[in-house]
């Protein structure tokens, strides 16, 4: 955008170059300022589901234990009352 400007110019005049690299500086100091922004964003973001992952791992690892220690009681099965017939001898 820059080229197509100064490719314009008939002669060198250094006011409006000067112009065009302020204007230039200013949009670019906006797509670092914005690139910065969405680093140092991530970076927290990345930290907080890190600290909340490993919570979730504890959490989790912690159910597992208790559900080791706990005896829980296993049904056992009760048995029908048979009826005792006897068949005569044939």
């Amino acid at each position: 955008m820059l080229a197509l400007h100064i490719g314009k110019l008939q002669s060198f005049d250094p006011a409006p170059s000067q112009d065009l690299l302020k204007s230039l500086t200013s949009g670019l100091a906006v797509a670092l300022l914005t690139t910065m922004v969405g680093l140092v964003g991530s970076i927290l973001l990345r930290l907080q589901l890190t600290r909340l992952e490993r919570y979730a791992d504890a959490l989790v690892a912690a159910a597992q234990q208790h559900g080791l220690t706990v005896s829980v009681p296993v049904p056992v099965p009760v048995s029908m009352p048979v009826s005792v017939t006897t068949r005569p001898a044939a």
